[in-house]
């Protein structure tokens, strides 16, 4: 269960007890943790250099499909709205990396500050989705709304660098998720295409649902996972989920998108059968 104990003056959060916590902590290249979390894999076990091991790769999720789909939208010619979104995953999965190898106050903000851009970014272009939204309130309205919501998670992460409140941040981000899942469940219900119906809402929705849930068992039942011969890391596997959740979710935006503007005919194509991506009908032909 979740505990917080004194770390040189500032408070840390911890996922067992003060005295297994102690028991299993290791020096490392980064020194003690100054970050105000400190999540429930053994620091420096697998890595002198690496604080959490497991948390730390499995961010390669992340920069890849965010890679991915930023170089993919920007060769089709897709609004920078969407390119931005998978701007912002890539800057998660770093940030997150950064995190988790080092769990310094400095990586800790480079994990959340990005997550609160994605989010903002998100609801903005969910919220104008359809260009009748833009016809109603002006297109530059669009624009002000995404300049708000960098500003608005930049000076978040001012106060929360000073402030150091994490459930703050965790209930926003909680909030954002849940509003996202209200907001994009009557686009896809007139979706069209059953494939893209499942990437807005399955992979969207469930593939957080899921992560979520994983998330809660490392966290509540750390001490318990710890007892196995290998602790399955299920922070870890949070990362793998939450990766399908940003790119899923954009990637739909993108393909409604272009069904609300009626000028190229949108088709769902896979990246070594896996991976899906937006294309058109006319550049698809050989």
């Amino acid at each position: 269960m979740p505990s917080t104990i004194d770390n040189a003056g500032t408070p840390l959060q911890i996922f067992e007890t003060h005295a297994s916590y102690l028991r299993h902590s290791k020096s490392g290249y980064w020194g003690k943790p100054t970050s105000s979390i400190d999540w429930c894999e053994h620091n420096y076990a697998v890595s002198f250099y690496i604080a959490e091991y497991y948390n730390t790769i499995t961010n390669i999720g992340f920069i890849l499909v965010g890679l991915f789909g930023a170089i993919q939208a920007y060769k089709k010619g897709i609004e920078f709205r969407f390119v931005l979104c998978y701007i912002c995953t890539i800057m998660i999965g770093i940030g997150s990396a950064l995190f988790h190898g080092t769990l310094t106050h400095v990586g800790q903000q480079g994990d959340e500050t990005p997550m609160m851009l994605f989010a903002c970014t998100f609801v903005i272009c969910l919220i104008f989705l359809k260009p009748s939204t833009e016809s109603i309130y002006g297109k530059n309205t669009f624009n002000y709304s995404i300049v708000f919501a960098v500003v608005f998670a930049l000076s978040f992460a001012v106060l929360h660098w000073h402030y150091r409140f994490v459930l703050v941040f965790q209930g926003l981000i909680g909030v954002g998720a849940v509003g996202c899942a209200f907001l994009i469940r009557p686009h896809q219900l007139i979706c069209s295409n059953p494939k893209v119906q499942m990437l807005g809402w399955h992979y969207y929705v469930g593939g957080l649902v899921f992560a979520f849930f994983l998330w809660q068992l490392d966290v509540h039942f750390c001490e318990q996972l710890h007892q196995f011969t290998f602790n399955p890391q299920f922070h870890a596997w949070w990362h793998f989920g939450c990766s399908i959740h940003c790119y899923s979710g954009t990637t739909f935006l993108i393909y409604q998108r272009q069904i609300y503007l009626g000028k190229k005919k949108p088709i769902l194509k896979y990246f070594m059968k896996v991976l899906p991506y937006v294309d058109f009908l006319e550049e698809s032909k050989e």
